[in-house]
């Protein structure tokens, strides 16, 4: 059988897009899907590789020494120089250039794809079967307390994600991430909570263990601060699933805590990096909610 194969990189969030992309690549092709998880042999890289309860290990590329860990570019070698048994007429592989969806990328028929492929429409002809097997893995993975799960589904709860980390480690990783997000909390909480006279609880979830201390003028009250994403992202993105309302971050990680969201109405922030000429206009689905982000800054 024809085969085609995805490279994982980064954390959670950006693995569901690629795995996402894989299996529509590979329904599309035809073909068998291999995940070249190899980035993460011999070192830390964000919370390690987190498809293994998915996608079989034997169609996975995952090395476990720097000797082992040099396999990863005799494929890619290889790949440029054979067919695999795929079409020997195509473009082997196939890397993505800029952000956004690319019709020539969801069109290509290559055996190799090397990219963070962020867009819903490369598999939104195959987005049920995602969902099933994205939100079922997170399921059986996910350990929320029954007290947690019932209340944030109630129409008076309000999930949060705060996305600091990683976002925040480096002067390069803040330049491209680091949106001062005050605006958008506040706007978003204003248009939850107008004209509702009900105590509101508001579930916080963020892999800071300070959250809202970078918010001061984010005044909450009846405020439940849940575990943090690095030590449990399975269960903090399962709970925002559940969310009746989901408040996200201009994270991935959010992101797929918003999609995987079935029944709960999603609040995203119109801009998602500091650099507001990147295009996202095929970033969010159409029925979320889009709220202004307000000035950018490398600082909160």
């Amino acid at each position: 059988m024809r085969k085609v194969i995805v490279e994982i990189a980064g954390g959670m969030g950006n693995q569901f897009f690629q795995y996402a992309f894989g299996f529509a690549k590979s329904k599309q092709m035809q073909a068998e899907l291999w995940l070249d998880a190899s980035q993460y042999s011999g070192g830390s890289n964000h919370t390690g590789y987190e498809l293994g309860e998915i996608h079989p290990a034997g169609k996975t590329l995952l090395t476990s020494s720097k000797k082992k860990f040099k396999r990863r570019e005799r494929w890619r070698r290889r790949i440029n120089k054979l067919s695999f048994g795929l079409l020997c007429r195509q473009a082997q592989q196939v890397i993505e250039k800029y952000s956004g969806y690319s019709l020539a990328a969801a069109e290509s028929r290559a055996a190799y794809y090397v990219g963070y492929w962020q867009s819903p429409f490369y598999f939104e002809d195959c987005s049920r079967e995602v969902r099933d097997a994205l939100g079922g893995f997170l399921g059986r993975k996910a350990a929320p307390t029954e007290d947690y799960l019932q209340g944030i589904a109630e129409p008076q709860s309000v999930a949060l994600h705060i996305r600091r980390g990683d976002f925040y480690a480096s002067s390069s990783s803040q330049a491209v991430h680091g949106l001062d997000l005050s605006h958008y909390y506040h706007a978003a909480i204003d248009q939850i909570t107008a004209g509702r006279e009900q105590d509101f609880t508001f579930y916080i979830f963020s892999d800071d263990p300070a959250p809202l201390s970078y918010f001061p003028g984010l005044s909450l009250s009846n405020v439940i601060l849940c575990s943090s994403a690095l030590d449990d992202p399975y269960t903090d993105m399962y709970l925002m699933s559940k969310a009746s309302q989901l408040v996200i971050a201009n994270s991935s990680y959010s992101w797929w805590g918003a999609y995987l969201n079935a029944d709960g109405r999603i609040y995203a922030p119109d801009r998602w990096y500091v650099d507001a000429v990147i295009d996202l206009g095929d970033f969010f689905p159409g029925h979320w909610t889009m709220v202004p982000s307000g000035p950018a800054s490398n600082t909160i």
